[in-house]
Formats: structure tokens, sequence, C-alpha cells
């Protein structure tokens, strides 16, 4: 990981540049290993990884532009999760690392989007290039699986180009 100031900064400018609303940055799934040549069971999302510097599975991160909050959605490890990987810092450490002061379950994003989408407002996300984060997105924003590329935020994909 870089400081977490070059965190910090480069989504002070992202936010400067989108103005307002929330940005969703989701992080990838791992990927399971059914055949021999897969020998990339986890490649975090560049987006994710460029923002936050966590290259761990299963997370995501929600910029809240309008009350200035950023928080990073995951869970730690379980008991069983920790035999077969080892330990590993909790996420409140990785936020830390990163600057993000704010951590929630992956559970609580549902309701964050859901009252976001209530209050009718503007949502910013990339174009999804898995189908695992299609369909979260879809059942999140409550769009058709069909249509989240063509809901995907031009602003943000113009933002962090």
């Amino acid at each position: 990981m870089f400081s977490r100031e070059t965190y910090i900064n480069r989504r002070q400018v992202l936010k400067k540049t989108i103005g307002s609303g929330l940005i969703i940055l989701p992080g990838n799934e791992e990927v399971g290993m059914n055949y021999r040549d897969n020998i990339y069971h986890f490649r975090q999302d560049s987006s994710f990884l460029y923002y936050t510097g966590i290259d761990i599975p299963s997370l995501f991160l929600i910029i809240d532009i309008d009350s200035d909050l950023e928080i990073l959605f995951g869970d730690n490890l379980t008991i069983e999760q920790t035999v077969w990987v080892g330990p590993q810092d909790s996420l409140n450490i990785y936020a830390e690392k990163s600057g993000i002061t704010a951590v929630q379950s992956l559970s609580f994003v549902e309701g964050v989007l859901k009252n976001a989408l209530q209050q009718k407002r503007a949502i910013h996300f990339l174009p999804p290039y898995r189908a695992a984060i299609t369909l979260k997105l879809s059942y999140l924003l409550d769009i058709h699986p069909n249509e989240i590329a063509k809901k995907a935020s031009i602003e943000l994909s113009k933002a962090i180009i």
C-alpha cells in the first residue's frame, strides 16, 4: 500500500470532480479454482484498489460526497476462515491504512443504497465487467441486470479515466 494520504487525496479529487451523490466502488469476489489453469483465484478491481489500496475480496466502498463520508463495507474473517487462510488484519486496520474512518458489515450496503434510492439521490457506479458484480448491483439498485451497464455513470467513468 501507498501512504494513507495518497488514498485520501485520490478520493478527495474524485469527490470534487463528481460533485454530489454517492459513488459505489465494489471490490471483486474470489473466483472458483475449478480447473488447473485458473491460477488467479482473486484479482481486486483496479478502481477499488486505486482508491483504497485494499486487496482482499468481498468489499464495497461507498463515498457519500454530500456528507463527506466514506464507508468500507465488509466482514472480518470468521474463526473457520482464519483456520484456512491464517490470521489477517481486521477491516478496521485496513481502513485506517487507507484513511477510511467508517467500517460497516457488508449486510448494511443494501440499506444505505435503498435509502439513497428512496431519496432519489444520484448514485454513480462504473460499468461492471464481472457477472457477480452485475448481479449484486442489479439487486442493490433495483435495476434489471441487462440495464446495469446502460445505467453506469459516464461522469464517474470519465473522472476515473
